[in-house]
């Protein structure tokens, strides 16, 4: 197992390099060609549309032709959206952009957790998610790294240019390092099925879970930097400083914290994982401080990724081998429809009622969500799907 999810760690970094950076660096590029704010909305609206809308078609796709072609297409969009990216001078291409990261987004999630699936035995699932978030977060930290060297002594204009320039060289890397290296991993089923049939009791219950705790994690994602900036600083790239060791952290502990879940129970780690986020929500806005900032963002990021991986490895449980692709496509899709409207209900409590109201909210969310593991989920399932 650990050979099958090592060979992901180099291009799931590779591709995921800017992504740590986008949502501080892209409203700031944006601004500078001219878009205005609905323009610059939108461009978070469409990403979530693109994976919508893309999902279904590419969890179909993954099953039939299997998860090498699919992993290969996302490397090759990755690229193209960071070259676009590089030279974009128009907020068009800056959608295109956009619209082909949104479409590799998905190839990349669906064809991963299907090779998860596929050669990962089910008591050591959440460790191999553990290693997926790792090494995503170590693309997510190098990527900042970067970012800082850069634009640290060029325009912001020139720096971008130049960031996404590299980011292309590397998705490029990613896609040979694919071709050469990463077998197929698809399990050779012949039976058909039915979707319809494979929707058990079990998966909706848990897709309801997913769906509640998409929105009141989501629910913080569009006024969060702006509260930051409000309270704190407009200094962006200090902002950046105080969510590096978050990162780190991710990085570094994933792998041992999916260890974790496997050994204690995925149904306690996703309580206390959605407990620990809740509690972290409610005490951020008392924050006084970008340290204490710092360090609630390293344990809540934390608490995240205990609850994500045991989240997953339930539902890896429940799911068909026949129909793998396709059945992560509709968790991702529930995950994309709580994500677009969390943050409507954020930006509108931000607005109208208060700034720290979208902390409490969500908060008192993840709460509920941690009652409704506990009805909907009834034994702490580990190796059967018959456990929910």
């Amino acid at each position: 197992m650990d050979n099958e999810i090592n060979i992901l760690r180099r291009p799931l970094i590779l591709t995921s390099l800017p992504l740590g950076v986008m949502s501080f660096l892209l409203p700031i590029y944006s601004k500078e060609l001219g878009m205005n704010a609905v323009e610059i909305t939108g461009l978070f609206s469409i990403l979530s549309l693109v994976l919508i809308i893309a999902r279904p078609i590419i969890g179909k796709l993954t099953d039939k032709f299997g998860r090498k072609p699919i992993l290969i297409t996302s490397c090759i969009l990755f690229a193209a959206s960071y070259i676009t990216f590089s030279i974009a001078i128009t907020s068009a291409l800056i959608y295109i952009a956009r619209i082909f990261q949104g479409i590799a987004t998905a190839t990349m999630t669906i064809s991963t957790y299907s090779i998860i699936s596929d050669t990962t035995k089910e008591k050591d699932l959440s460790k191999s998610f553990g290693s997926i978030n790792s090494y995503k977060s170590t693309g997510y930290l190098y990527g900042c790294v970067v970012a800082s060297i850069i634009l640290s002594f060029m325009s912001f204009t020139k720096g971008w240019k130049m960031l996404f320039m590299i980011f292309f060289i590397a998705a490029i890397y990613s896609l040979i390092e694919v071709i050469k290296n990463i077998p197929e991993s698809k399990k050779i089923v012949k039976v058909k099925y039915d979707i319809n049939k494979k929707m058990s009791p079990n998966t909706i219950k848990l897709l309801i879970i997913v769906f509640a705790t998409c929105i009141s994690s989501s629910i913080l994602g569009p006024i969060f930097m702006i509260y930051m900036q409000d309270k704190f600083t407009n200094n962006i790239l200090l902002l950046a400083y105080a969510f590096f060791p978050s990162l780190i952290a991710e990085s570094v502990l994933s792998r041992r914290i999916g260890s974790f879940s496997d050994k204690f129970g995925y149904k306690h780690s996703m309580i206390l994982g959605m407990l620990i986020c809740a509690a972290i929500s409610i005490i951020t806005p008392r924050a006084n401080s970008l340290s204490i900032l710092a360090v609630l963002w390293v344990i809540s990021t934390l608490g995240g990724v205990l609850y994500g991986v045991s989240e997953k490895n339930i539902y890896t449980g429940v799911i068909d081998n026949s129909c793998v692709g396709v059945m992560y496509s509709i968790y991702s899709i529930v995950c994309d429809f709580g994500v677009m409207i969390g943050p409507l209900i954020g930006g509108i409590l931000y607005e109208n009622v208060s700034p720290k109201a979208p902390f409490y909210l969500s908060g008192f969310l993840m709460a509920i969500v941690s009652i409704l593991i506990l009805i909907l989920i009834r034994n702490n399932f580990n190796t059967s799907s018959d456990s929910m």
